[in-house]
């Protein structure tokens, strides 16, 4: 079946199940409306009267999250500094001398793990005030560099390891093929 939730009169979303009893009791339990939309119903173009509605509001925030001065949020959308991409070591540098005096050493690993000490402080916050069951999205890719050899490093699987570390649950990840930039690519 397919259960139609109404967020608000002007935004819909659906959810595709099986599962009746798991839907409606989480639809219900969250406030929304919902509609269901099996085969059958869509034969005849019956539907079940609605669970219940709630008004909801929405505010976006643009902004360091180490900074979020809110209680408590449903949904953190967030694309961090790369660490050890280049153009982003300036940044981190900024933020912690001993980044730079590690690239310029070309200690790599040390760089590397000295970058993600900075992120931690932005997952760190987020265990704060991300509400349970709410969602943070993390748009991250892994780096390849040369510091004496070349080599890659695994910022999402390192971002994920500090963020369970926070207390989150991992979530399946989505993977983005993003076409290259190069012209000889």
């Amino acid at each position: 079946c397919r259960y139609s939730m109404r967020v608000s009169s002007k935004s819909k979303h659906t959810v595709s199940t099986d599962d009746r009893e798991r839907v409606i009791p989480q639809v219900t339990a969250t406030g929304r409306k919902a509609v269901r939309l099996c085969d059958s119903d869509r034969k005849t173009r019956k539907r079940d009267p609605p669970v219940e509605s709630v008004e909801t509001s929405h505010e976006v925030r643009v902004g360091d999250a180490r900074d979020l001065s809110v209680e408590r949020v449903d949904l953190v959308v967030t694309s961090p500094p790369y660490p050890m991409v280049e153009m982003w070591d300036d940044t981190f540098s900024a933020q912690d001398p001993a980044i730079g005096t590690a690239l310029d050493d070309g200690e790599g690993d040390r760089a590397f793990r000295l970058m993600h000490d900075v992120l931690d402080g932005v997952w760190a916050r987020l265990a704060d005030v991300v509400r349970e069951g709410g969602i943070v999205a993390v748009n991250v890719g892994d780096a390849t560099r040369s510091m004496g050899e070349f080599q890659q490093y695994p910022n999402a699987a390192e971002i994920t390891r500090r963020m369970r570390a926070h207390g989150f649950s991992t979530l399946p990840d989505i993977l983005w093929r993003k076409p290259t930039n190069a012209q000889n690519k």
